[in-house]
């Protein structure tokens, strides 16, 4: 063996002037997409039928800001800081009698410790009587 490690971490630029990362941010920006999507599977999962507790859970503040969740028409709301997201989802939620959320395949762009996604989903639902719900909808998250 020749003692050459061909998985060096060493970050180096291409003639195009693409930047090449190591292994170990490879593997990190892996971890960080696979974290990504298990968070929006279990946004779609708290909501299917709702489970608050674990919907509350999803939104954690950073050092600098509460979290806050806007919805465009037709429901025209938003909130700020968990409590005030989570009264926002039982106000969308709680009056229907079936609800659920189906994620498809989503974008996410990585930029050190931020990350933008943008989801397609397909939600249903029935209630309050025999009212029916049937909604496509794009979701963009910045995290």
């Amino acid at each position: 063996m020749s003692g050459n490690n061909q998985y060096e971490d060493t970050e180096y630029e291409l003639a195009t002037g693409e930047t090449v990362l190591s292994a170990m941010d490879r593997i990190q920006h892996i971890e960080d997409e696979l974290a990504i999507r298990d968070l929006v599977a279990r946004f779609a999962n708290a909501c299917s039928p709702p489970d608050y507790e674990s919907f509350s859970k999803l939104w954690v503040p950073d050092s600098n800001r509460k979290p806050i969740w806007i919805l465009s028409k037709p429901f025209s709301m938003s909130a700020t800081g968990v409590n005030e997201i989570v009264d926002m989802v039982k106000r969308l939620l709680e009056p229907r009698d079936f609800f659920a959320q189906m994620v498809h395949s989503g974008v996410i762009e990585i930029d050190g410790d931020r990350a933008t996604g943008r989801w397609i989903m397909h939600e249903i639902g029935k209630g309050p009587g025999e009212s029916y719900y049937n909604n496509f909808a794009i979701y963009e998250d910045v995290m």
